[in-house]
């Protein structure tokens, strides 16, 4: 179809399963899903998921709230988002109300009215592309055994394999 700008989320692997809402649907109620949710069209309601959740250039939002794991907005939304990984506000998109993230990015020409509140990020597995080269080895060092450290766990692996080859 000429001009018409195809959305594809089925290049992330980890959630294959996709329902896109075409721009003729109107969709009123509590939404839960677990996959990847296109919405093109008008809803009005709730939403709530662990998945991805596009909201399109021609879509329009009104919602109590969104809570699902990350969010790209390109449409309208109006109401409280709250997208734990990642919510990113494309360019031309009108937000309004409240939005709560870990990681939040925000496009030139957002018509953004609301408050941010920043969700701290998991700090067990760290960002290795912000870190100097000084920080990147001192976790390095910090993972790989020493060669004390190594003898144990060899001297373990070899006391385990022995205790089993003779149960």
């Amino acid at each position: 179809m000429a001009g018409e700008k195809r959305i594809n989320m089925a290049d992330n692997e980890s959630h294959p399963n996709i329902t896109v809402f075409g721009t003729e649907t109107e969709f009123e109620g509590e939404l839960d899903f677990t996959d990847n949710l296109v919405i093109t069209g008008a809803y009005h309601g709730t939403i709530k998921s662990g998945g991805n959740l596009e909201i399109a250039k021609t879509a329009v939002c009104t919602v109590d709230s969104i809570t699902t794991d990350t969010i790209v907005i390109s449409g309208q939304v109006a109401g409280n988002v709250k997208a734990p990984s990642r919510l990113e506000m494309k360019s031309g998109c009108k937000i309004t109300g409240d939005v709560t993230t870990a990681r939040l990015k925000i496009a030139d020409k957002v018509d953004f009215c609301g408050q941010v509140t920043m969700l701290e990020e998991d700090s067990e597995t760290p960002d290795i592309f912000a870190l100097s080269p000084q920080e990147y080895k001192q976790i390095l060092a910090k993972s790989v055994p020493g060669p004390e450290e190594a003898k144990e766990i060899e001297q373990d692996d070899t006391e385990s394999k022995y205790s089993h080859n003779h149960l």
